[in-house]
Formats: structure tokens, C-alpha cells, sequence
């Protein structure tokens, strides 16, 4: 809610909702109605800035793959490349717990299910250890 009520509390309010409750009880059938034709609860728009807050608030790594990274099947990125396009955008944006490569990565995984990490080989015949499923959005690839 955008408005505090506090100290200006309405001791009335149970009477004028007693009024209401027709009406209330419609509303709420409506509602119900719409859970069992769709199957799901409908999110506001004015409620999707607030989730997002509170996602990255949660994890910082959902808003970092947000912000800088695309996820798909044919993705991919080197670990060590993505690591530190993390740590620099963890320490940009303020984060305190920037975790070792190890967590990043089990963050990663709970944010993009599908990720893999393969170790395919550079055109020098070196195995690169990299992630499939996720890259950098094309303005952070070095």
C-alpha cells in the first residue's frame, strides 16, 4: 500500500464494511470464479515493480541476469568471463556477499533450472569450462 493510515485509523470501518458486504462477497465469487476458469491468480501491473523488488532484494543474481543476460538454449558463456562481469556488477550495485564462483554458480542454477556447465575445447585445444543455457546481453561481451 502507497497510503499509512496510522494514527488515522477509521474506528467505523467494521459498521461501513457491514454495509458493504454484499457487494464484498460478489467481488470475492468474481474472483473465485476467475481462479477456477484460468487456474491461476491474476498478478495486478501495479504489483510487477514490487515483485521485481522483492525478487532482486531476495537474489541478487535474478537481477543481475535481468539486467545483463540473455538465457536460451543455444547460450553460452565461459565461466571465468561471466564470473567477472558478476563481481563487477555485484560490487556496482552494492551487494556485500559477492560469494566465491562456486556460489555463484548454485545461485545461478536456482535462477535458470536449465543451466549446464560443459567443458568444451578452444580452438587452441584447451577445455574451457562454460555455462549452456545462459550469456552476457551483446553490450557486456568482451
Amino acid at each position: 500500500m502507497t497510503v499509512s493510515w496510522l494514527g488515522k485509523e477509521d474506528t467505523n470501518l467494521t459498521d461501513k464494511l457491514a454495509a458493504e458486504m454484499p457487494g464484498i462477497l460478489n467481488w470475492a465469487l468474481e474472483g473465485l470464479a476467475r481462479l477456477q476458469r484460468i487456474g491461476w491468480i491474476t498478478d495486478p501491473p501495479s504489483s510487477q515493480e514490487a515483485v521485481i523488488t522483492m525478487q532482486d532484494t531476495a537474489s541478487p543474481t535474478s537481477a543481475f541476469i535481468r539486467e545483463r543476460c540473455t538465457v536460451g538454449a543455444a547460450c553460452e558463456v565461459p565461466v571465468d568471463t561471466l564470473w567477472a562481469v558478476w563481481r563487477e556488477w555485484a560490487e556496482d550495485n552494492g551487494v556485500r556477499a559477492v560469494g566465491t564462483k562456486q556460489m555463484f554458480g548454485r545461485n545461478l542454477l536456482s535462477v535458470v533450472p536449465q543451466l549446464h556447465r560443459a567443458r568444451p575445447r578452444d580452438a587452441y585445444g584447451r577445455q574451457v569450462p562454460t555455462y549452456t543455457g545462459i550469456t552476457l546481453t551483446p553490450s557486456d561481451r568482451r
